[in-house]
């Protein structure tokens, strides 16, 4: 793989970064910003963060089976891998173990999200 290759994979995972970053700057000021008189839900603060992270750890996950589904299609598209019978198999295996990892982590990673947002929903509490 060439380093031309990784570009798009380095760019997503600094995306991913820059974007966690300013959603927890962005949290932080929100916070500040309470109106008087509302209490943060300590345990529900505390989840929440849990969700964030693994979140993030799912985000890295889908980046990382992204490219490396892309690598095996590349892989599939290789002469060389067609005139190997076992090498092929061996390839189109792993391509649809990718892609079946990567089906159930975009599942995971949307029910994280929805959890985020009914957790920020509940974080705060009137008095």
């Amino acid at each position: 793989m060439s380093n031309e290759d990784l570009l798009p994979v380095k760019a997503q995972a600094l995306a991913v970064k820059a974007a966690a970053k300013a959603e927890q700057e962005k949290k932080e000021v929100a916070s500040a910003q309470q109106p008087p008189g509302t209490v943060i839900n300590k345990e529900v603060k505390k989840e929440l963060q849990k969700q964030q992270r693994i979140f993030q750890q799912l985000e890295m996950d889908i980046a990382r089976l992204t490219s490396q589904k892309k690598d095996l299609e590349a892989s599939l598209t290789n002469p060389s891998t067609y005139s190997d019978k076992s090498k092929f198999v061996a390839a189109e295996n792993n391509y649809a173990a990718a892609a079946q990892e990567l089906s159930k982590l975009n599942f995971q990673y949307e029910q994280v999200f929805e959890k985020i947002v009914t957790l920020e929903a509940n974080l705060t509490v009137s008095k």
